[in-house]
């Protein structure tokens, strides 16, 4: 099923920092890009099966499970990703879960596999901050000297509100020439937050206010803030704040956490290669703690959907706190913003995308749709290539719409009870009903083939009717008749000796 967009529609962001748009829409670049460079050699080299395998949960409609599963396949078909897992998320328990492709060559990818989400994971940072600002332990406006000291390129006059919405001006670390070959020859260190900021820092873009530049920095500024004001380390600090307490114990920060289910594996391609599972072969902890507070975050599908929908809808920070994070936006083009942590973007004339994209070799796509309740988590483990999420998601809400166009314009018409004898009927049969008004009846009597063999229509008041059919000149065999009336349906089998 497919339905047309018109506005604006967006399309994923590549781990290599490359930017698609459709029109004049664009979302932030997501910068934790790296490519894997020092992998052991391989003889023979992995390569992915062809045939994906697919591991459903469901607890909606399955019609529309159905068909949400035909909707990943055509993806799947269109893209040809490694692996893809996604979670639709309709609240009150009702989520619908698929895979398709692989973890490993020995590992069909399901619903259980934890990805790592990228930069996602500035919804739960910006959620904390907002916690404290909540609780008056900071304010949007105050400025970050009082925290951050001792760095050249950082302004102390900056205010917490920058950091959140990318106007600070502070230089993005992993666009620094040395981040990516320091992480691939030290890929088992795990560094901290102020190591990023002490070797991967320069001049900074602009004064702050002046524009808006996507800078993973800022979010590690306030990692930094919240272990000042907390007195924890930040996973610490983020899980008794805010994953805790609202049941997310599922959602992990990497490396410092342990997932409850496995990793999906993720790979990659060398230069004439084939793809090869980087996970099994090296390991990625200076990836995922060099992103700390700005993307380290792991989850299911169907846990960080469930995140962002309760998320927008104010469940965790409540309605107040959550508007702010709307009352900072910066407009991108397009209608296109991002707020403190927050993406927002039209789909069409009548519903709107809040949430966030993220890439760390892995890459997700996690959006929230208010005006119909639905939240939507994508992933894949494919770093071979750029895989356009935004397309599957667009295959998933077509199906949603079109399911929800059914429903509406579905007559529930209720059913009604008669008696008919006798049957089996030699020549002519009777039947009566209780009527409860004026209306006008009809009697349609079909063949088992769905052909109408006749048709009677009567004039009815309140009370007790009675009609008869003749059928004296039919054939022996089923047939079926329909009572209409304005009150309802009813059928029955009818047998003619």
């Amino acid at each position: 099923m497919k339905t047309k967009f018109i506005l604006f529609t967006f399309v994923l962001i590549s781990f290599f920092g490359y930017l698609k748009a459709q029109n004049t829409t664009y979302l932030p670049s997501e910068d934790f890009t790296l490519t894997i460079n020092n992998i052991p050699n391989q003889n023979p080299t992995i390569s992915p099966t062809t045939s994906p395998q697919t591991s459903i949960q469901s607890t909606i409609d399955p019609v529309l499970a159905d068909s949400l599963q035909a909707a990943l396949e055509r993806a799947v078909g269109d893209l040809d990703p490694i692996g893809l897992s996604v979670a639709v998320n309709f609240g009150e328990g009702d989520v619908w879960a698929s895979a398709a492709g692989i973890s490993s060559n020995t590992d069909s990818l399901g619903t259980h596999h934890v990805f790592p989400v990228g930069s996602v994971s500035k919804t739960i940072t910006s959620a904390c901050i907002l916690s404290m600002v909540d609780e008056g332990l900071l304010s949007l406006d105050d400025t970050i000297g009082t925290w951050i000291s001792g760095y050249e390129a950082i302004d102390g006059g900056i205010k917490i509100y920058q950091l959140l919405n990318h106007t600070s001006g502070i230089y993005n670390y992993t666009n620094h020439p040395n981040y990516g070959p320091t992480i691939n020859n030290t890929l088992a260190t795990t560094y901290s937050m102020t190591q990023m900021l002490d070797n991967f820092l320069d001049d900074p873009y602009f004064d702050a206010g002046e524009s808006w530049e996507y800078s993973n920095t800022n979010y590690l500024l306030l990692g930094l803030i919240i272990e000042s004001i907390s007195g924890a380390d930040y996973h610490t600090a983020v899980r008794e704040r805010v994953l805790a307490t609202f049941g997310f114990d599922n959602i992990v920060l990497l490396p410092q956490e342990t997932p409850v289910g496995p990793v999906a594996d993720v790979w990659q391609q060398p230069p004439g290669q084939a793809p090869i599972n980087i996970s099994e072969l090296v390991p990625l902890t200076a990836v995922y703690s060099s992103a700390s507070a700005a993307g380290a975050y792991a989850a299911t599908p169907t846990d960080i959907s469930e995140w962002v929908r309760q998320l927008y809808t104010g469940a965790i920070l409540g309605t107040p706190t959550t508007d702010l994070m709307y009352d900072y936006n910066v407009d991108l083009g397009g209608n296109t913003a991002y707020g403190l942590g927050v993406i927002t973007a039209p789909i069409n004339e009548e519903h709107t995308l809040i949430g966030h994209e993220g890439a760390i070799i892995y890459t997700s796509f996690v959006y929230y749709i208010p005006e119909k309740d639905v939240s939507f988590a994508i992933h894949t483990n494919d770093g071979t290539k750029i895989v356009d999420l935004a397309a599957a998601f667009f295959e998933l809400y077509d199906e949603c719409v079109e399911y929800q166009l059914a429903i509406n314009n579905e007559t529930v018409v209720p059913s009604i009870d008669f008696d008919l004898h006798p049957n089996p009927v030699d020549d002519q049969f009777f039947i009566s009903f209780d009527s409860q008004q004026y209306q006008t009846i009809q009697l349609n009597l079909y063949h088992a083939n769905g052909q109408l063999i006749k048709t009677l229509h009567r004039e009815a008041t309140a009370g007790v009717q009675a009609l008869n059919m003749d059928v004296s000149d039919l054939a022996s065999g089923v047939y079926f008749l329909e009572l209409m009336t304005e009150e309802g349906v009813g059928n029955k089998a009818v047998i003619i000796k």
